[in-house]
This record gives C-alpha cells, structure tokens and sequence, in this order.
C-alpha cells in the first residue's frame, strides 16, 4: 500500500507542478485507459487460448485408449461391443492419417535416335 501512496503523492505532485494541469490530466487519462484497454485484450486473448487448450483435452479425452494395464486382467468376459470398438478405432485411426501421396511412375528413358 505504501508504493501506492507514494504513486499517487508524485502524481499530484506532477499535476500541481504541471504547466497545463488540464492538458496533464487528459494525457494522464488517455494513457491510463490505452493500459487498461490493453490488459483487456491480452486477458480475453489468454482466455481465448484457455479455452482451446480445454476444447483440444476434452477432444482428447473423447478418444477412446487402450487398456494398458499390466495387471493381466485378460479373464474377462468379452463383450459384443469389443468389435464395434475396434471397428472403431480403425474409422479414428484412418481419419486421422492423411492419405498417403500417389507415387508416379518413372518416366521411360527416351530412346537415342541415329540422327542425320
């Protein structure tokens, strides 16, 4: 609280020293407000990327994983909806890879003609 004190004292002291005290608190006010405008947009910028971080995880969390306990709980009973979750995981894994790029077929050396 102390530094806000001695804040406020030496602006007060700049406004009554001022040659144009009108003219001083106009600029004075005019700078305040470009701060304050400016810590708006970086708050709703670091919003904005909170926001698509939690849209990415949640994304991330609706990806189903596999099992990767190491318990050896295999002696479970198999449920019909193993096939549908593998059949699944394909449809996921295939919209995800990119198509693999058509390859060309090599181009046929040209043949030496016996010119003239």
């Amino acid at each position: 609280m102390h530094d806000t004190n001695a804040l406020f004292d030496n602006l007060l002291a700049a406004y009554r020293n001022a040659d144009d005290p009108d003219r001083f608190l106009r600029e004075f006010l005019m700078r305040l407000d470009d701060a304050t405008t400016n810590a708006v947009v970086a708050t709703e910028r670091k919003l904005d990327r909170l926001d698509a971080a939690r849209a990415r995880l949640d994304a991330a969390r609706q990806i189903p994983r596999p099992d990767t306990s190491q318990d050896g709980d295999d002696d479970q009973e198999p449920d019909g909806d193993d096939d549908q979750q593998q059949d699944d995981d394909q449809e996921v894994e295939q919209a995800e890879d990119p198509p693999e790029p058509k390859k060309r077929k090599a181009k046929r050396p040209v043949a030496e003609s016996d010119g003239p």
